[in-house]
């Protein structure tokens, strides 16, 4: 008899839903003939989505699967995702603060309630009590997530047999209104629009939107620019390397870090725009310094600095974009939605995927086909007609 097995792929043509969706193609044995059958579910989102589905695909027609420890609880699988939490720290792809944060959410909402129930006995009607009797619960993403992870190590370790949760969706114990994200990036109509009003606004923050606009930095790795971070020796080529950024602790402080991961260590090169903003940012910076002279405590250079020298909170940022934006009446992207726009712009002007991926410092090249696949599809699609048009 066949074995069940299957496949997701990128719809470039929209052959199964919308283009630039995946579809899923699921290979299976008839359980009466033993004739192999098959299913395609196509329209995913995201490669996520593609896997999931492919997953509970796999659950349905698998039978027989062994569950070696009945009385292995949600504790001990937890004990099991800091393993490998742990293990992905030492590798540079997750910070230690994400472990402590993860912690922090176990102990207070995760371990009170399910921390000794046992996996093999929860049923998809039990995750979704689990989330809709605490509204906490439901709000929190990273709850969902942590439990969700939990389950699937218990299952790809061989503690559990069916994972309940392939059955189950988020939008299950939440509203899709509430969990729907925000329009990632804007066009470059709606672009400029933000640009003409900043600059004749002389916006406080001016300065800082345009080096994301121009460079595609992170939060973080912006406003972690310092002085020994920039190199305008080659007029030529002048650069910034990201070896720091300013982030949050788990108390939501602020506090210096190494970038997000060791692939987000990078050195960028800066444009005219870019170059044009980080000099007037330190011409206002030393406006500052010379208001504030023997009160001044600015020690590591940083670019971006409250008007005493002091270290800004990253979220300051994140809020007055979100009221200025609102108040221009554009569609809320979040201030990382620069980032995003950025790449957008970089894709459809023709950078290939392997340099935006490096420019981003993302650390693997698929992550940015992922993210931007509404790009790459259309960028691929044009692709074919160029070598269509040779041809015929």
């Amino acid at each position: 008899m066949h074995k069940p097995s299957g496949t997701f792929k990128l719809d470039i043509n929209g052959k199964y839903g919308k283009k630039g969706s995946y579809y899923v193609r699921f290979k299976f044995p008839d359980p009466i003939t033993g004739e192999r059958k098959e299913k395609t579910k196509g329209g995913l989102a995201t490669q996520a989505e593609a896997k999931s589905v492919l997953s509970d695909l796999m659950a349905e027609n698998t039978s027989g699967e062994l569950v070696i420890d009945r009385g292995f609880t949600v504790a001990q699988a937890w004990e099991l995702y800091v393993e490998e939490l742990e293990m992905r720290v030492k590798l540079g792809t997750i910070k230690k603060k994400t472990l402590d944060s993860y912690a922090t959410i176990y102990e207070l909402h995760i371990r009170p309630r399910w921390g000794k129930r046992v996996m093999a006995e929860v049923r998809p009607l039990d995750i979704v009590r689990f989330f809709k009797d605490h509204e906490r619960l439901r709000r929190d993403s990273n709850v969902w997530h942590i439990v969700r992870t939990c389950f699937a190590i218990a299952h790809k370790n061989g503690f559990l047999g069916a994972n309940p949760f392939l059955r189950v969706k988020r939008s299950d114990v939440v509203s899709e209104k509430k969990i729907k994200k925000a329009e990632k990036f804007w066009d470059v109509k709606q672009l400029k629009t933000f640009r003409d009003a900043i600059a004749k606004d002389d916006h406080p923050e001016r300065w800082f939107y345009e080096i994301i606009i121009f460079s595609g930095l992170r939060r973080g790795e912006a406003i972690g620019i310092c002085d020994d971070s920039l190199d305008f020796t080659n007029p030529g080529m002048p650069t910034l390397t990201i070896d720091r950024q300013l982030t949050l602790d788990i108390s939501g402080n602020p506090e210096w870090d190494t970038p997000k991961t060791e692939t987000s260590k990078r050195t960028v090169v800066l444009i005219d725009e870019a170059v044009t903003a980080i000099r007037e940012q330190q011409f206002k910076r030393a406006t500052y310094e010379l208001e504030y002279k023997d009160e001044w405590t600015n020690e590591r250079g940083a670019l971006f600095v409250n008007a005493d020298g002091s270290i800004l909170n990253p979220d300051t940022f994140s809020k007055r974009f979100s009221r200025y934006v609102k108040e221009l009446g554009l569609p809320n992207i979040g201030l990382h939605g620069l980032r995003h726009t950025f790449a957008t712009v970089a894709l459809e002007a023709g950078v290939p995927l392997k340099a935006l991926s490096e420019m981003l410092g993302h650390s693997e090249v698929n992550i940015t086909a992922d993210i931007y696949q509404h790009v790459t599809v259309e960028t691929k699609a044009t692709a074919f007609e160029q070598v269509a048009g040779l041809i015929r």
